[in-house]
C-alpha cells in the first residue's frame, strides 16, 4: 500500500521553533541588526544551522523577521 501526501519522518520539535524566536529577540535587543546571522541565533537557540535551514529558507523568511502579533511565532 502506498500512502501519499502528508509529512515524511519525524514531526518537528516545537520547542527549537520557539527557542529560535526567543534567542531572536534576545539578539536584536543586543547588536544591530546587520551584525546578526543564523550562526549566533542558533548558537544562542542551542540548536543547528540544519534545524534552522529545514523551517527558513533564510532570516528574512523566517518568523522572527515577523512581529511576534502576527500569530505565526
Amino acid at each position: 500500500m502506498k500512502i501519499t501526501g502528508g509529512a515524511t519522518g519525524r514531526p518537528r520539535a516545537g520547542a527549537i521553533d520557539e527557542s529560535l524566536v526567543v534567542a531572536f529577540e534576545e539578539l536584536i535587543a543586543e547588536n544591530p541588526l546587520r551584525e546578526f546571522s543564523v550562526r549566533a541565533l542558533v548558537a544562542r537557540a542551542g540548536t543547528t544551522p540544519d534545524a534552522f535551514y529545514r523551517r527558513y529558507a533564510s532570516l528574512g523568511t523566517s518568523p522572527t523577521s515577523t512581529p511576534r502579533s502576527c500569530g505565526l511565532c
